[in-house]
């Protein structure tokens, strides 16, 4: 259905980032260098919270702050989320739920929030880059994520890790004493790296991540749409393989102890090929 979808979903002409504008990005931020590229902000957002809304035994916060990182659309440069508390509880453990790529709404995410709750979780959802309350004027969610536009899909999945990163200063300084993190697919892929970055992530759960870039683009339909869409993606895919390689998770050791990651494969997953898990 998701395949279907996306297929449905016509991306606008994109001008292909030129070669040596790569080059200086890659260098100049050390893109090969995981920690730096992905670093900590160090600082705690300053997050306004919007609106309250009172449930039965949990209340919801929602919230915004400016990102750390800046990219020129100021839609996407504000970070939104939605904060589950049950009531008198706020020292419950936080479960951070992360989004797949094109994902428009929160309603099979809706359901992963109740059923943390219901097991003793807080949560807190948020808007990845260029999706939900992000995506820029005249594009679909996720439309900017990846494209041959190669330097806003660098900057975006650095952003995507930055703000989540930003979002576990937040609860941390609030005196959340546990947080992880809980991705699918693109979001899985968002888990994997937070577990190799961020000392403050107590547990990651990777629900079919895309864990390395080259082999889903060469063996899935994923990879399909991003040919299809963009037609410059496969030279670009070849000309960057070692710093593609080097944001691949399998290249990198978590912070976690193997009992606190849980990796989930789907076995009949058109999007992310098994053997891409069953290396991770």
């Amino acid at each position: 259905m998701s395949y279907l979808w996306m297929g449905l979903q016509k991306s606008a002409e994109v001008t292909p980032s030129p070669p040596e504008a790569i080059d200086d990005y890659i260098r100049r931020n050390r893109v090969k260098d995981f920690g730096r590229f992905f670093c900590d902000p160090d600082e705690v957002p300053k997050v306004r919270i919007t609106r309250t809304t009172k449930r039965l035994n949990y209340v919801i916060q929602q919230f915004h702050f400016t990102s750390y990182i800046v990219t020129g659309h100021d839609r996407n440069d504000v970070v939104y989320g939605h904060f589950y508390k049950k009531r008198g509880k706020s020292d419950l453990p936080v479960v951070i739920l992360l989004h797949g790529w094109r994902m428009g709404d929160y309603i099979v995410f809706e359901r992963f929030r109740r059923l943390f709750m219901h097991k003793g979780w807080n949560s807190v959802i948020v808007d990845l880059p260029y999706h939900m309350n992000r995506t820029p004027a005249a594009s679909f969610s996720g439309e900017y994520m990846f494209t041959s536009h190669s330097l806003r899909t660098l900057e975006a999945l650095r952003q995507s890790v930055i703000d989540v990163r930003s979002v576990v200063n937040w609860l941390k300084e609030r005196g959340v004493e546990r947080v992880g993190v809980f991705g699918v697919s693109f979001g899985a892929l968002l888990s994997g790296i937070l577990a190799c970055v961020d000392e403050d992530i107590d547990f990651s759960i990777l629900v079919a991540p895309p864990a390395e870039f080259t082999t889903v683009f060469n063996r899935s339909r994923l990879g399909g749409i991003f040919k299809k869409t963009s037609p410059r993606m496969k030279e670009l895919m070849k000309r960057y393989h070692s710093a593609l390689d080097a944001v691949s998770l399998p290249r990198h050791k978590p912070l976690l102890p193997p009992e606190r990651i849980l990796i989930i494969e789907a076995l009949y997953d058109l999007m992310v090929p098994t053997e891409v898990v069953e290396r991770l």
